[in-house]
């Protein structure tokens, strides 16, 4: 079960290339060779390009786009309970990027979101997370 964000996002990507791998594509496709660096709760971690999408700790090379946010934040994104405008204009998540790295960032996650709706082990994935923020807190 994932205990750190970067454990959650490697396993939802693990559990998206095996049972939806169109979506691990699109994925791959719309991510192109940008580095995107996440940091969540002070969780640095990057996701490169490859063969596989690899989550790893932060970029060695400067990123194309960082994103910042904290789990609490994340999770009511996920939840229905915020909405990423408003949630990038009122400062709960911090995005930096280049227009067209800004899209690539937007377009990976929109497939991310797609991958974890196709696959059985989203749900149970989202769980572990939650309850490992919710111990923390």
């Amino acid at each position: 079960m994932p205990e750190t964000f970067g454990e959650f996002l490697a396993d939802s990507l693990a559990a998206i290339e095996r049972e939806a791998p169109a979506c691990a594509r699109a994925i791959a496709a719309a991510l192109g060779p940008a580095v995107i660096e996440l940091v969540v709760d002070g969780e640095r971690i990057a996701i490169r390009p490859g063969p596989e999408i690899a989550v790893g700790r932060a970029a060695e090379a400067a990123p194309c786009a960082e994103v910042a946010t904290t789990a609490r934040a994340l999770l009511a994104l996920l939840d229905g309970g915020d909405e990423l405008y408003p949630a990038i204009v009122d400062n709960r998540v911090r995005v930096r990027a280049a227009p067209r790295d800004a899209e690539r960032l937007f377009d990976t996650m929109r497939w991310f979101v797609e991958g974890c709706a196709r696959t059985r082990a989203a749900p149970e994935l989202l769980a572990a997370y939650r309850g490992r923020v919710d111990a923390n807190v």
